[in-house]
C-alpha cells in the first residue's frame, strides 16, 4: 500500500496486488472531508454520553430512596 499526499491536500491510496505491479485499487479522498467526518463522530459520541449521564443523574436525584442510589 502506498499513500501519497498531493499539493492540493488530497491523499491517494494505491494498493499493489502482486509483485509485478498490477494495481488492485487506486482511491483519492479529501482530508477536509475526513476531518469533518471525524469531528461529527466525536460530537455525536460526546452528546450521547452527556445525555446518558444527565438522564441517570435525573433518575438518581428524584429517587424516593436516596440511600439506594
Amino acid at each position: 500500500m502506498v499513500i501519497t499526499v498531493g499539493a492540493n491536500g488530497l491523499f491517494t491510496v494505491t494498493v499493489v496486488e502482486d509483485a509485478i505491479g498490477v494495481l488492485a485499487c487506486v482511491d483519492t479522498f479529501d482530508a477536509a472531508h475526513f476531518n469533518a467526518s471525524r469531528v461529527t463522530r466525536i460530537t455525536i459520541t460526546l452528546f450521547a454520553v452527556h445525555f446518558a449521564g444527565c438522564s441517570y443523574y435525573g433518575l438518581a436525584a428524584r429517587n424516593p430512596h436516596p440511600e439506594k442510589t
